[in-house]
Formats: structure tokens, C-alpha cells, sequence
């Protein structure tokens, strides 16, 4: 499905095409994350350049951004500029229905991930295996799943893909982190206001295996603390 410029998501995979371009496909881009928004706002958005063109890397036939090499032999990842002209195409087909009326807006209580982890769930179900893994609880709500071990809360890994936490591990401190909106969350009384880490914006910064190992670390530490507390 072609999109506009301004509706392309930052991490996304689209095809490009501009006019007089005979084969489009051939050709894919993934759009730049503005890292000092994401850093300094906890917002995650597209890079733009000072003339607001959309930035972009662009992708091998692997799936793979390609480098240039420097003059002096060094290898660096180019950020490109997007023409005006360009066409984005995420590869969505719409489906136009005929005669239909549209019917009840589905709950979501009932349903296990929210946004972007609806499609994607096999990282933030990675965390929830290293808690169980290594003895803790995954308590779920209609909103978060409440990680613990022996009746002590670490972390709520909420559905939408954010990780709650209300003093964040100095093994995770170094992810984005969501700032300037804690309001707290219902349920118990266990969040008032909490910090919370992107997981999108892992998962889109290729951060996965590194935040999965801090957070195991950060996990083990939290239920040797509980250990001792106990004794």
C-alpha cells in the first residue's frame, strides 16, 4: 500500500519508487530514528534533515544497510536524504470491502499485546520466559503482566510494549526511556509513577540481544536480593 512521507513509521522497511523507475521493488530503505528526540523526549519519531526531508538508510538484497567506504578506508553507514518525489510502499494490500456495515469495535481487555507487539511478540515474550526461567512470576492484568519473584514485584511489562519499572536497573539504564509522562497506572496500587522503557525503540535500534541479557542480569540480581531479604 503506498503511503505518504509523512505517515512513515522510523525502523519501518518500505519499497521506494520515484517516477520513470521501472522496477520499484528492487530497492528498499528503512527510515532513521531521531535518537536525540528519543533520548532527550522519550519520543520516537523519523529523522529529518534542516530542509525536513525524511532520512534513510538504504538495503541490501539481505535485509542489511549498506556502509561506504571513507578516504581513509574506514566504513561508515550512510544516512541518505529522501527526495520530494519518492513513493513509500509498506507492502500492505487494502482490501476495499462492498456492502458491508461496520460492526462493534473489538475489546481489548481480553487480547495478549497491544500496537506494534501485536505483530511482533517474540521479544517481549522472551522477557517474560527469562523471568520464569530463572524462578520468578509473570502475573498477567488487563493491562501489563506483573514480573516478580516470591510475591515481590520487579517489573510490569505493560501490553503495548513498555517496560515499567519504578526504579530502573542500572543494567537497562542505558535504553530509551519514556520521560515526562508519569501519571502512574491502575491495578493494586503497584504503579504510581513508574519509569518506562521503549521496547519498540529496541527492538527498532537492533538492541534486542543486549537488552535481554542486561535484563536477565538485572532479574538475577533482584531475586538474589529477595533471597537474602527472606533469610
Amino acid at each position: 500500500m503506498r503511503i505518504l512521507q509523512s505517515k512513515a513509521r522510523p525502523g519501518v522497511v518500505y519499497t521506494y519508487s520515484y517516477p520513470g523507475m521501472t522496477d520499484p521493488n528492487s530497492v528498499r530503505v528503512e527510515i532513521t530514528v531521531d535518537r536525540p528526540t528519543l533520548y532527550n523526549k522519550g519520543v520516537l519519531r523519523a529523522m529529518r534533515n534542516r530542509d525536513g526531508q525524511l532520512m534513510h538508510y538504504i538495503l541490501n538484497d539481505a535485509g542489511n544497510r549498506i556502509s561506504h567506504r571513507q578516504a581513509n578506508g574506514t566504513r561508515m553507514l550512510s544516512i541518505r536524504a529522501m527526495p520530494a518525489g519518492w513513493v513509500l510502499d509498506d507492502g500492505i494490500v487494502q482490501i476495499r470491502k462492498i456492502g458491508a456495515r461496520p460492526g462493534p469495535r473489538p475489546k481489548k481487555t481480553g487480547d495478549r499485546w497491544w500496537g506494534w507487539v501485536d505483530k511482533n511478540p517474540g521479544f517481549c515474550e522472551s522477557l517474560l520466559e527469562a523471568v520464569v526461567e530463572n524462578g520468578g512470576y509473570v502475573a498477567p492484568s488487563a493491562h501489563y503482566f506483573s514480573l516478580g519473584y516470591r510475591g515481590r514485584v520487579f517489573a510490569a511489562l505493560f501490553r503495548n510494549g513498555f517496560l515499567g519499572f519504578s526504579d530502573v536497573p542500572a543494567d537497562l539504564a542505558a535504553f530509551p526511556l519514556e520521560k515526562g509522562k508519569g501519571k502512574g497506572t491502575a491495578g493494586r496500587g503497584i504503579w504510581r509513577r513508574e519509569l518506562r522503557i521503549i521496547l519498540e525503540a529496541v527492538v527498532i535500534l537492533r538492541w534486542q540481544r543486549e537488552f535481554l541479557v542486561g535484563f536477565t542480569s538485572a532479574f538475577k540480581k533482584f531475586v538474589a536480593e529477595t533471597q537474602e531479604a527472606f533469610k
